[in-house]
């Protein structure tokens, strides 16, 4: 998180928040002390049951293309080490 003095943030505030919706986020301080945080404020919408759905599929194909076989205690043993399957 990048600190911004709170004159250049004054200055420079339609440029942070263009940057904050762009997922930057920002400590403002003052005489070097952090005083607030400008955040993105939208989150990323929630996928829809089907987008998920093909997502799964798509995946599955390219798995079967490379030839690997992987059981879904493969998977899970991925999730609970913190791997991204």
């Amino acid at each position: 998180m990048r600190e911004v003095a709170a004159f250049d943030a004054k200055t420079h505030l339609s440029k942070l928040l263009d940057r904050a919706d762009h997922g930057e986020s920002f400590a403002i301080t003052k005489h070097g002390r952090v005083v607030a945080l400008l955040i993105p404020a939208i989150h990323k919408p929630k996928l829809a049951f089907t987008e998920v759905v093909s997502g799964i599929m798509k995946l599955r194909q390219k798995i079967a293309k490379r030839g690997i076989k992987m059981t879904l205690q493969d998977v899970d043993e991925f999730k609970k080490s913190g791997r991204r399957v």
